[in-house]
């Protein structure tokens, strides 16, 4: 097992990040969305119906001038059937530029 004071050897799979942290007694961290289903997440938020909601920036760090249709997207995470990993997820937005935060 990795100790919280010694570096990955390599990015460590989504699958497995959660069961690799040290957290404080009491706490627990699943995983909720990972990696391809998430890619460059640069803000998030949750709704009043706890749907999570990610800004992934595709043009970070490489900044295009606002005129420009961008890449940037707003995809919307849901968890229909209650245990705890996200089952829907839809691209609310795919045309964005330069986004860096989002607020509900």
């Amino acid at each position: 097992p990795l100790r919280a004071d010694e570096p990955a050897a390599g990015p460590i799979p989504p699958g497995e990040a959660a069961a690799k942290m040290s957290l404080p007694e009491g706490f627990k961290a699943t995983l909720f969305a990972g990696e391809p289903d998430v890619v460059q997440p640069i803000a998030f938020c949750f709704d009043d119906r706890g749907r999570l909601w990610v800004v992934e920036s595709m043009a970070y760090p490489d900044w295009k001038p606002i005129e420009q249709p961008g890449e940037d997207r707003i995809v919307i995470f849901e968890d229909t059937n209650g245990d705890g990993k996200f089952d829907s997820r839809k691209v609310f937005l795919n045309n964005g530029t330069n986004f860096a935060g989002i607020e509900y």
